[in-house]
């Protein structure tokens, strides 16, 4: 294990509080509003604009994913947001086939429940660093420190939630784990489509990702949050009352100028505070790996769709989303190929070597930061490519589980001496196979996979599987995957996972190696296993290197101009608008240093009035990785263009009625 002294998180603590204690208002320095770059926490920071006003933003998650964000327009629960949740909608329900026809509730009891849909209120939120560093001493080793924070975070979580029952406590670390954050979320489950866009998209379109994306990237909807009683179900005919929020945002039908916004929202991750070891690393291991398996997946899904009407809008939402990664990754690696930024971060880092190396009071640790950083990534170096590959090929991929449940037969069977309970496994195991292949489109999965082996094969000579080393395939990726995809299709042909007549008798572990197609997605579950377990000693070497990479940043800049990297919880940037905007404009483009990652966020005027909404569109983004300011142009769909388009179609009253008042 990395032998990292820590330093204390007590004395990190006071100089948080030295600091803040001296910032100036956001409002009352004298720089530009374009260079107020980064991620700023509205709990220690002078917020600008009415505090009540971070109530009126919610995150919105489907099951245990956050989609996006959202914002209150009126005080009966209506919530503005992007498209995301009514495509959700559209791939469970098909019959509701809002995607091209657009839709709008005539009265309450017509909204549409959004099934695992629901929106998180923030309550209240706290810096609780405190609570944490003064139980850990200059002595404690990394593995007490880690005891320490897993008592310290569950006793934190009982604490917050003796004082609110039924609510969602959440810790978050910030400046590379040296600060954490509890977050209090109202979680409301009960959520309904009110109104959305008509995307104006043919059919025909929506089997292309490219067409899919930008019709639905720039899209709106109008939802409505219920009270969701315990005891009432989450229907879409339930008489239950609207959630009567405590602040929303204005809007109108009102000129936009050149005056100062706020952006406020959840954006998610960001990889600022990173040294340049670990941003080469993601630009020529992670991101290139992860979106070449995206790109992969997504061409063939587009074939397939063209094709059978029931994948199309099964997969919609699936489509969409990794067409969604494919972007925001193609743009995170253009920001790293990006010399001027990568100029910037060389700079920044060798003024911050000098200052290491300038001061010899300077905590020991600081000044071997960078070896401790390299020891992480030469771990992650060691089987990075191959981790990358076969995790993200088998997210997107289901003939692993056929290959599961083979496997676990196999580890099973020997150890059970009773004829009937191996009767009762092979039975348990036949159905489960029968289950999985019953979802499988196998033209899918065999193309996809064959691209993944000529992936596989492309990989440095160590991160190779032994399986694939009596294959060759032909230099160029198309003929290739040609060549693969008739190997696989030629093991299929007598594979027994997708032997329609195969039954209890055939369920034999001694034969079931001799099966090709098997012992590859055998062999790569066994090396994704290994990868799992390299991976885990990377995260440990990596967390604390990080941790004191921050601390030693966060002493050389200073937290006035050391803003913390994007986690989820809520932040705010000041800015401006970028030129006059026409009336019959859809979009607004503001000077905003946000992430494209927080969708669906506010972006208001310095008098709560909401300006527009943040796009899911990357053609205008902050950097993931640096700022600069040709790339903080942050677009949004102009909420008076909506309003105009509300006031002039015909829609329901009593709704729009909610939103002038």
């Amino acid at each position: 294990m990395l032998n990292i002294k820590k330093f204390t998180l007590v004395i990190l603590f006071a100089t948080f509080l030295a600091c803040t204690a001296t910032k100036e208002s956001l409002l009352d320095q004298k720089i530009p509003l374009k260079v107020q770059q980064g991620f700023q926490l509205t709990h220690t920071l002078n917020f600008p604009i009415d505090t009540s006003y971070t109530k009126a933003v919610v995150k919105i998650i489907n099951g245990n994913t956050i989609i996006g964000n959202g914002v209150f327009i009126s005080n009966n629960g209506l919530l503005l947001t992007t498209y995301d949740p009514v495509l959700s909608m559209v791939s469970q329900i098909p019959k509701h086939n809002h995607v091209l026809n657009g839709f709008s509730a005539t009265a309450r009891e017509h909204e549409l429940s959004l099934p695992n849909i629901s929106a998180l209120i923030l309550i209240d939120e706290m810096d609780v660093t405190e609570e944490y560093s003064r139980q850990i001493s200059a002595q404690s080793s990394n593995y007490q420190i880690n005891q320490i924070e897993q008592e310290v975070t569950r006793t934190l979580i009982e604490t917050t939630q003796s004082k609110y029952p039924n609510f969602l406590v959440q810790i978050s670390e910030i400046y590379g784990g040296n600060r954490k954050i509890l977050s209090v979320y109202k979680s409301l489950n009960d959520v309904r489509l009110v109104w959305n866009d008509d995307l104006k998209i043919d059919v025909h379109d929506l089997s292309n990702s490219d067409s899919l994306y930008h019709a639905i990237s720039s899209s709106t909807a109008l939802l409505r949050v219920y009270r969701d009683d315990q005891s009432t179900q989450n229907t879409s005919n339930n008489p239950n009352a609207p959630y009567q929020n405590e602040a929303h945002f204005k809007v109108g039908n009102i000129n936009i100028d050149h005056n100062a916004t706020v952006a406020l929202g959840f954006p998610t991750s960001t990889y600022r505070n990173y040294p340049l070891r670990a941003l080469n690393f993601y630009k020529n291991v992670t991101n290139r790996v992860i979106l070449n398996t995206y790109q992969s997946f997504i061409n063939i899904q587009d074939s397939i769709s063209a094709s059978n009407t029931s994948l199309l809008y099964a997969g919609l939402y699936s489509r969409y989303n990794i067409k969604s990664e494919i972007e925001r990754f193609t743009d995170i690696q253009r920001s790293l190929h990006n010399d001027s930024m990568i100029k910037y971060k060389e700079n920044i880092q060798a003024e911050f070597n000098e200052w290491l190396k300038s001061d010899s009071t300077i905590e020991a640790n600081y000044r071997e930061i960078f070896t401790f950083v390299d020891q992480a990534y030469d771990i992650a170096e060691q089987n990075g490519a191959s981790f990358y590959t076969i995790t993200y090929a088998l997210r997107l991929s289901q003939l692993d589980d056929l290959a599961n449940q083979v496997k676990n037969f196999v580890e099973q069977s020997p150890t059970i001496e009773s004829e009937q309970d191996l009767l009762d496994l092979k039975i348990a195991t036949l159905n489960n196979i029968n289950k999985i292949r019953a979802t499988i489109d196998i033209t899918t999965e065999l193309r996809f996979i064959s691209n993944t082996l000529v992936a596989l094969k492309s990989l440095p000579e160590s991160q190779q599987l032994p399986s694939l080393d009596g294959i060759s395939f032909d230099n160029t990726n198309l003929e290739s995957s040609t060549q693969a995809l008739r190997f696989l299709q030629r093991q299929l042909d007598s594979s027994f996972l997708f032997d329609s007549t195969l039954n209890t008798k055939d369920l034999n572990p001694n034969v079931f190696y001799s099966d090709t197609l098997f012992s590859i997605l055998d062999e790569i579950l066994f090396v994704n296993d290994m990868n799992r377990n390299n991976h885990s000693i990377f995260l440990a070497y990596q967390k604390p290197a990080l941790q004191v990479f921050n601390a030693a940043y966060l002493e050389f800049l200073g937290e006035s101009t050391f803003t913390p990297d994007a986690n989820g919880t809520l932040r705010f940037n000041l800015g401006f608008i970028d030129s006059a905007i026409n009336e019959h404009d859809k979009f607004l483009l503001t000077i905003n240093d946000f992430s494209a990652n927080a969708k669906g966020s506010a972006v208001l005027s310095l008098d709560g009035t909401l300006l527009g909404i943040t796009s899911n569109s990357s053609e205008y983004i902050g950097g993931n990785y640096s700022f600069s300011e040709e790339n903080a142009f942050l677009k949004s769909v102009s909420v008076p263009y909506l309003y105009r388009q509300w006031e002039n179609d015909s829609i329901n009253d009593d709704w729009f009625a909610e939103i002038k008042n």
